[in-house]
């Protein structure tokens, strides 16, 4: 049963062409990281499950109020468990569609 009459399955003729690509490709990297300024990335050597450690505080200066008594700041932490998987993906483009391709 051939697929190419279901919509489902791939019509991506527009967004396969020239000036749909280079929009995308420019939309993917106009879009800042911030989050590599906050986060790390952690390899891990196998399946098993890991914990990690965050440090937490409430350390927000406030204003010296009139008779010069200064806040104590909190510290604590904060555990959590993550464990690494396997995630895929297979797509297929049929050699027809590439060789009928406009680009």
């Amino acid at each position: 049963m051939s697929n190419r009459s279901d919509p489902r399955t791939k019509n991506i003729g527009g967004i396969l062409s020239n000036v749909a690509n280079k929009f995308l490709l420019d939309g993917f990297f106009s879009v800042e990281r911030t989050w590599r300024n906050v986060c790390a990335v952690r390899n891990v050597s196998d399946f098993k499950t890991v914990t990690s450690h965050r440090l937490l505080d409430e350390m927000e200066y406030e204003e010296v109020a009139p008779d010069g008594e200064i806040k104590h700041g909190t510290l604590g932490n904060e555990t959590y468990s993550n464990r690494a998987d396997t995630y895929g993906l297979m797509l297929s483009i049929d050699r027809r569609d590439v060789i009928n391709d406009v680009l």
